[in-house]
């Protein structure tokens, strides 16, 4: 045993596990396993000494060795076996998203917009039939299922015809035995748009619709535009009316907190509104002279108390809940590691509306990403390196930093963003704030988790998303 004690170093110890204090709260984090321990602060004091690097003969003169073998006995479950690791490699069986970039234009002009009003900072242009049905060809010749198509833009319901044209074709394609499984699809729109042949693609294919729409009427409009708002309530009612699965997203932005407008009111606001119990809400990705800029301090009280707002909403049985808090009770319900911190390139790939190949949408008209092209029936090899390489740096398994850090098997996050607010994909400027809030989370989990009956509802939820 004295062997083994002597064997964990600081640097072993921190690799492995993480500790947490909260105000009157002392958790232990299993970094492996996803693993929770709420331990005492004489325990916990015992784990920093560890940590600290000090002699093992005097953490037993000043704690005891009976104490130390406890604490061995809580962390030796076969936990010092090495990383492994893995590397991004378009060249998978199944590719979980396809993104198709339908329309380089957009009927909106909103405030924090990266696309430059859906242009990409490119001629206005629309997806035409010859390159989605050859988008199509190309991808299920590379893979044997897609999980998910998504159409977007701009704005995607400004070329609606061609979503039914790509439905369609896939549809015999699957009746003619070409391909084994329909992908589920997916839009992402702005809401203004609507009409009986739009609903009527929607049923047909059942096709599941993300509607952008920043909250109630002043502060949305104040963002996206006057009389959006007007225009987008009663289209999400027509379509749950009809029967389409509609979710919402919501960009979180400084002009929301000079409103008193915080996160948890968001995801309130949308479930009594539309019953929409699950709502997106990422935080704007700008620089700190924009006036939609928030600083770390307010993002960790935002995200921090709609995690607790969500959990507390489960416990009573109003499920309404945020993405972010989300992500993170599936990963620690279930023992599921996030595993990539971001998927762009990895199992997502996106094309726009001339063709070109992207790790992404977000890189849209950035020649730099592009890899190849579908009406070429090709991906440039030499563009495909570059491009991951890049990508392998920014994996949490490749990056040397993302793999010594405690909080990698929950951390998120979207190269995109990062990229507009570095000019870097390697860049993660947000790091400082996704562990902190997943300490906060983890604390308040555990709080909760004290209740059975707690825990019996925030798994039915859990189940009941799972099962749809």
């Amino acid at each position: 045993m004295a062997g083994k004690l002597k064997a964990l170093t600081p640097e072993v110890f921190s690799s492995h596990f993480h500790l947490i204090n909260g105000e009157n709260t002392y958790l232990f984090f299993d970094i492996e396993d996803l693993s929770l321990f709420e331990v005492n602060k004489f325990t916990y004091n015992l784990f920093l000494q560890i940590q600290s690097g000090r002699d093992i003969k005097d953490i037993i003169k000043d704690y005891g060795y009976k104490n130390l073998k406890e604490f061995y006995k809580l962390i030796s479950r076969d936990k010092f076996s090495s990383n492994k690791n893995s590397s991004c490699n378009i060249q998978k069986s199944i590719l979980d998203r396809l993104v198709l970039n339908i329309s380089n234009d957009c009927n909106l002009n909103c405030r924090y917009c990266y696309a430059f009003e859906g242009t990409y900072n490119e001629e206005i242009s629309f997806m035409e039939e010859e390159v989605a049905l050859k988008t199509i060809d190309y991808f299920y010749n590379i893979y044997p299922e897609i999980n998910n198509i998504q159409f977007f833009g701009g704005e995607p319901l400004l070329n609606t015809n061609i979503i039914d044209s790509i439905c369609s074709y896939i549809l015999k394609k699957y009746d003619n035995g070409e391909i084994a499984k329909l992908p589920a699809y997916s839009v992402v729109t702005n809401g203004t748009i609507m009409s009986s042949e739009i609903l009527r693609i929607f049923q047909t294919y059942r096709i599941g619709i993300t509607v952008s729409m920043d909250g109630p009427r002043f502060i949305h409009e104040y963002l996206r535009g006057k009389d959006t708002s007007k225009k987008i309530t009663p289209n999400i009612h027509k379509m749950k009316d009809n029967g389409i699965n509609v979710g919402i997203e919501c960009t979180f932005t400084n002009y929301h907190l000079i409103n008193n407008f915080h996160v948890f009111d968001l995801v309130e606001f949308f479930n009594d509104q539309f019953g929409i119990h699950i709502t997106h809400v990422p935080f704007v990705a700008t620089t700190e002279e924009n006036e939609l800029y928030i600083c770390l301090d307010d993002l960790i009280n935002e995200y921090t108390m709609a995690s607790k707002f969500a959990l507390d909403s489960i416990c009573n049985g109003k499920y309404m809940v945020d993405s972010y808090t989300l992500r993170l009770i599936k990963a620690i319900l279930y023992k599921e590691k996030i595993e990539f911190y971001c998927p762009a390139g990895i199992t997502t790939l996106s094309v726009s509306t001339n063709g070109e190949i992207y790790p992404c949408f977000m890189f849209t008209g950035k020649k730099e990403f592009s890899i190849g092209n579908v009406l070429k029936n090709e991906i440039d090899i030499f563009k495909l390196s570059e491009v991951n390489d890049l990508l392998k740096r920014v994996n949490k398994l490749d990056n040397p930093e993302c793999r010594s850090c405690w909080a990698k098997s929950l951390c998120f996050g979207c190269i995109g963003n990062d990229y507009i607010l570095t000019g870097s994909i390697e860049d993660k400027p947000n790091c400082d704030f996704i562990k902190r809030f997943i300490e906060n989370f983890l604390l308040e989990f555990t709080r909760l988790s004290q209740d059975s009956s707690a825990v019996l509802r925030i798994i039915s939820l859990m189940e009941s998303i799972k099962n749809k």
